[in-house]
């Protein structure tokens, strides 16, 4: 990919996700779908938790019409992060035990290995499989935990692209 191409999907993504945010802010507020304030949270008002549905939308739809026909394993890509991101909106809004989290994120990762898709910093096949499963896992957690502060994640998720 040459830099006009990136800036292109980056562009993309960009105003997707610009469009699509205020629509699931409202929708989020209309069917109660939002993270209202308890002692422990640092927020005073109630804030939606569709954000992740946003960003998914940007991915999916940014990669649809920009490299489809480069990647074919695009639908193992798409289907382990709709497994992410419905167990994310489950535990967004109703908790989950960390058990059966990480079981969803091992599916993930594996749908995504089976397909073929592997870090490829070793000499070692075994040794690669191991560590895209730990980064899969391991990415997926750190943004889970960033996410205590509204708008950290997708403020990293956007520098991370960069």
């Amino acid at each position: 990919m040459n830099i006009i191409q990136i800036l292109e999907v980056l562009f993309i993504a960009t105003l997707i996700s610009y469009l699509i945010m205020p629509l699931l802010r409202r929708l989020a507020f209309k069917i109660g779908y939002l993270d209202n304030p308890k002692s422990t949270k640092v927020h005073a008002r109630p804030i939606p938790l569709l954000g992740g549905i946003g960003i998914y939308l940007a991915f999916f739809i940014t990669v649809s019409v920009t490299s489809l026909q480069r990647i074919p394993q695009i639908f193992f890509i798409f289907l382990g992060c709709s497994i992410l991101l419905v167990i994310g909106l489950i535990d967004d809004k109703f908790g989950m035990m960390p058990n059966i989290k990480l079981l969803g994120q091992f599916l993930a990762a594996m749908i995504v290995i089976k397909a073929g898709l592997r870090v490829h910093f070793f000499d070692n096949y075994y040794l690669n499989t191991i560590f895209t499963y730990i980064w899969i896992i391991g990415i997926t957690n750190s943004f889970n935990l960033l996410d205590n502060i509204n708008g950290l994640s997708s403020g990293i998720a956007a520098i991370s692209s960069i």
